[in-house]
């Protein structure tokens, strides 16, 4: 996290349903969370990240296509107050897409664009 004021970088411990390995998404400040969706899912070996602890390490393996990235539509949200992520289930989900456009207008988040095509 870019601190303005005192322009320095730090580091912080997230914590909850952390998005693992995702890339080409877009996010969007909607009040006091940002939103997460779509975006490529990178092979487990290139994805694995040393914060993570076991659980998270072996649910996210069991995730992953072994053969490359995968599209997703999945849907985040972390408090920016609590760095506190979930993972948010809803009905009637954009298609997975990557490169896509994301922007947000008071309550709502439209999505915009984008690939499905990965390979």
């Amino acid at each position: 996290v870019y601190d303005l004021q005192n322009k320095a970088w730090a580091k912080v411990l997230c914590s909850g349903t952390v998005p693992r390995g995702i890339s080409l998404f877009q996010g969007a400040l909607v009040g006091r969370q940002w939103i997460v969706f779509g975006g490529n899912q990178l092979p487990k070996d290139i994805a694995e990240h040393e914060d993570a602890d076991e659980e998270e390490q072996a649910a996210y393996q069991e995730s992953q296509d072994p053969n490359g990235p995968t599209v997703n539509n999945g849907l985040w949200a972390m408090d920016i107050d609590t760095f506190r992520w979930r993972k948010i289930e809803g009905l009637n989900a954009p298609l997975p897409r990557f490169c896509h456009s994301l922007a947000s207008f008071g309550a709502f988040c439209v999505v915009f664009g984008g690939s499905r095509d990965s390979s």
